[in-house]
């Protein structure tokens, strides 16, 4: 892992902590995403700022920004020099930057180079003369050109973050600078802080990445005197093939009930049946396996109902049910695209006819399950096709998977927080 840095967040805008507004939640993600990946971050704030109001663990809060008497929306730079109240503020920010940050090692403020109401913190930070690396976010288009939009004027240190690529030319152009200079920087949105997901979940991720990641994830509760039953199988053989289509895989079985102490089928031979079939460690999980002793009764609902939020899809091959009450549990949690088992009358009953059907074979009506690879591979590229082309459902993957924290640090804060700046060239080619 990259080398642990000392970053420093600078947002004068917060003198509470108020998740209505929707800077917080992109600075707290932010924040959460540093201590994630071992940085030491401090955070300065507004000096009238609650420090007990946040519950982040691992930043400090430093409330020591100056309180600025009169809100003014400055539209020139010389019109600050009428305020002597303000210069007094920008002076103290100066000061306390160039004592607090000379150690540290980046530094990323929220707005100070964009907005008239910041401009006495934005002389501040420009007259702190600071050395190290500086990335300062922008949160709203730049329609217009203010004077002391000048990045170049603060040094080569200086750099401009906004969440989309589709201004970078306009930003260059509004802030003096070149494209460069421009760094294109999309906004955290994960899913386990969105969601509020519990430790249990969070901890399940870290272990298992690939069920936040990949491509195709489902998580499938059953059993484990019951898996003959609910086509466990099916879906080894079904994720082989999407596994050979390229795209990457993560089936989560949520076996209850695995103790050894009532009937069960042998879990070590759906285990090798997996791996026979291309699906590791990773790609096959049985959460009976997983901190054992501790989830083989099964999972607490709380930790359910978030693993079932990461799925993009629900397979339903069971052979036989009387209603099968995990398909719409599974459809409200995570709006998976729902894959039932047509030999089975109950389940177009359940969804009233809707969802992608195939015949996986029936106790009720006689019918014998599918044998074959080719019927496999055409079912799951029928339902591969589906995934990619059902919007809600594809939106959804791509927000889980592009957008989380640990895609959003390896993919663009790595590289300038480790000073490749090549990586800001490699993004004006796309």
């Amino acid at each position: 892992m990259q080398d642990k840095k000392r970053v420093v967040l600078i947002t004068p805008c917060f003198t509470k902590w108020n998740h209505g507004y929707s800077l917080t939640s992109v600075i707290e993600d932010q924040i959460r995403m540093l201590v994630r990946y071992g940085h030491s971050v401090k955070v300065l704030v507004g000096e009238t700022f609650d420090v007990s109001e946040v519950s982040i663990e691992g930043p400090k809060f430093l409330p020591i920004i100056p309180v600025l008497e009169e809100a003014v929306d400055y539209r020139r730079y010389d019109d600050l020099w009428e305020n002597k109240q303000h210069i007094r503020c920008a002076k103290i920010l100066s000061s306390y930057l160039s004592e607090i940050i000379k150690d540290d090692d980046f530094v990323i403020t929220h707005d100070i180079v964009f907005t008239g109401w910041n401009l006495p913190f934005f002389h501040g930070l420009k007259e702190a003369h600071l050395t190290c690396p500086c990335y300062h976010w922008i949160h709203s288009m730049p329609t217009a050109m203010f004077d002391w939009w000048d990045v170049s004027s603060m040094g080569d240190n200086h750099n401009i973050v906004i969440p989309n690529r589709s201004h970078r030319q306009l930003s260059a152009e509004a802030y003096h600078t070149t494209v460069e200079n421009v760094v294109y920087i999309p906004h955290i949105r994960d899913i386990r802080t969105f969601l509020d997901f519990g430790a249990e979940a969070i901890g399940f991720i870290d272990k298992f990445p690939k069920v936040l990641q990949a491509d195709i994830v489902q998580i499938y509760p059953a059993s484990s005197d019951r898996f003959t039953h609910k086509g466990v199988r099916d879906l080894i053989y079904l994720f082989r093939e999407f596994k050979t289509m390229d795209f990457t895989v993560c089936l989560v079985i949520v076996n209850q009930w695995a103790t050894g102490r009532q009937r069960q089928e042998d879990m070590e031979d759906y285990i090798d049946t997996a791996q026979n079939n291309g699906l590791g460690p990773n790609e096959f999980i049985l959460t009976s396996y997983y901190d054992p002793p501790n989830y083989e009764l099964g999972l607490n609902q709380k930790f359910l109902k978030d693993l079932l939020a990461l799925a993009n899809v629900f397979i339903f091959p069971t052979f036989v049910e009387a209603f099968g009450l995990v398909l719409p549990e599974a459809i409200l949690a995570s709006g998976a695209l729902p894959v039932v088992n047509s030999h089975l009358e109950v389940m177009s009953e359940v969804l009233e006819g809707r969802g992608m059907r195939f015949g996986f074979g029936s106790w009720t009506n006689g019918l014998a399950k599918p044998h074959g690879k080719q019927w496999y591979k055409a079912v799951a590229s029928a339902i591969a096709a589906r995934l990619q082309n059902e919007e809600s459902v594809a939106c959804r993957s791509l927000v889980r998977q592009e957008y989380n924290m640990d895609t959003i640090y390896k993919k663009y804060y790595m590289p300038i927080i480790e000073g490749n700046r090549t990586w800001k060239v490699r993004e004006i080619s796309r």
